[in-house]
């Protein structure tokens, strides 16, 4: 009996035991659930195998489209270094022979600075007629949008200008003398209305040459082209230019030392970093041109007539009186017909030197032919 009680204490205790050590047991892995990473994302994520998400994370798109594998290291780039700059540094070398002082033309001086010019308002940024975008090359262009305009003619209001309207027509199609000229004969002077480039009618270069007033330039074609091409100024200005000034002769040295189809003086080339000597070559003089014009285009704020007028020595006040002064001779007279015979002359392929321009023809009447 004793023997038996015994027994039966051992069976229980044995029980006690092993259902302490199970509670013990139960408590530990409750505990591990909790502070194993593994365990927890086992019971929080059920991933399918089908995922590419987790399965592939490796792999990702450029900005070219192409796959690629990371593989630990760091990316590295597909270039090196800058890019190198494709426009050649410095001025570049002329082809031309320097051609030799010919004969005189006893023209004004050129390239006196302007005295300021009236802005615009948006209205008078009306386009007349087809207008072309021609911005200077490589966004340099010293930033005048210039357009072309070929066809209409140049009806705009120019508000706050004191001057006639420009009644144009056929035969003036960029307003009649009274308008170019405006302010000349009043104690004030002249005071061109603010016109831009982009606002004038004006022919295409190509067709200018075929025009028989611009049969002189024919030849010479190329170099007006690439002034263009380099400022963004239309050929047919550029030749109007060497028309009005020297009819488009290289050899043409003008009565106060000016020089070449553009008439640019020895001060002209000095100030653009050019040797007078060196302006004789057409490709040359016609680039110098092309930069006093684009200088006196920006000096005054884009009015067109003043940076014309300014090429042939005209300045803002200037007045009839001051400009027929016979002081110093009838050589130091300003041409007043020169923006009539440019603007309803040259650039509308005729000859500017014809009588239908002429209008004050105070040069003529001064030199005693009328």
């Amino acid at each position: 009996m004793k023997h038996s009680s015994f027994s039966m204490v051992r069976v229980f205790a044995l029980s006690v035991f092993i259902l302490l050590a199970m509670t013990h047991l139960s408590e530990g892995l409750d505990k591990r659930s909790v502070h194993s990473p593994h365990i927890r994302r086992k019971q929080d994520h059920k991933h399918d195998k089908n995922d590419k998400h987790h399965h592939k994370p490796d792999k990702h798109k450029d900005d070219h489209g192409k796959d690629h594998k990371h593989d630990g290291k760091k990316d590295k780039d597909h270039h090196k270094g800058k890019p190198k700059d494709d426009h050649p540094k410095g001025k570049p070398k002329d082809d031309h022979h320097k051609d030799k002082n010919d004969k005189d033309s006893g023209n004004n001086s050129k390239g006196q600075k302007s005295k300021g010019g009236n802005q615009g308002d948006d209205n008078d940024n009306k386009k007349s007629g087809l207008n072309l975008d021609l911005t200077t090359k490589g966004g340099k262009k010293g930033g005048l949008g210039i357009g072309i305009g070929v066809g209409g003619l140049l009806t705009d209001v120019f508000h706050g200008a004191q001057c006639p309207k420009p009644n144009a027509n056929k035969q003036s199609p960029n307003g009649k003398i009274g308008f170019l000229n405006c302010g000349l004969n009043t104690p004030g002077g002249w005071d061109p209305p603010p016109v831009q480039l982009k606002q004038v009618k004006v022919m295409p270069g190509p067709q200018a040459i075929k025009q028989p007033a611009f049969k002189a330039c024919a030849k010479y074609y190329k170099h007006f082209k690439a002034a263009s091409d380099k400022y963004g100024i239309p050929e047919i200005v550029l030749m109007s230019f060497a028309m009005q000034e020297s009819s488009c002769k290289p050899y043409t040295h003008g009565a106060n030392g000016e020089i070449g189809m553009m008439q640019v003086t020895p001060q002209n080339c000095k100030d653009l970093g050019v040797q007078p000597q060196d302006s004789w070559d057409p490709h040359t003089n016609v680039d110098l041109g092309a930069r006093m014009f684009m200088k006196n285009l920006n000096q005054s704020g884009g009015n067109v007539l003043l940076a014309v007028g300014s090429y042939n020595g005209w300045e803002k006040g200037m007045t009839k009186q001051s400009a027929e002064n016979t002081q110093y001779g009838c050589m130091a007279q300003k041409n007043l017909d020169y923006l009539n015979q440019f603007m309803n002359g040259w650039i509308q392929g005729k000859d500017g030197h014809s009588k239908e321009f002429l209008v004050y023809n105070n040069l003529a009447k001064c030199h005693g032919h009328n």
